[in-house]
């Protein structure tokens, strides 16, 4: 599995490309993707180290991992 860096400028242009998709066709339902790519990216900045205790850490792990898996 090749690792990726992620950078504002990467971000950037995840969320510019969600847009784009929003402005081509909005009935589309893919742009949802990028809607809560979005959404999790700005939750991202709100979440401090101490937010998570164990167990919400295992959800989360849990939880993202299908993301990923999907992605």
């Amino acid at each position: 599995m090749t690792e990726m860096l992620v950078s504002s400028e990467g971000i950037a242009g995840a969320v510019a490309r969600g847009n784009e998709t929003l402005e081509i066709d909005p009935t589309d339902t893919r742009h949802m993707f990028w809607k809560e790519m979005k959404r999790l990216f700005f939750a991202m900045l709100e979440v401090e180290p101490y937010d998570f205790d164990d167990e919400t850490m295992g959800e989360f792990l849990s939880t993202i991992d299908g993301v990923l898996n999907i992605l």
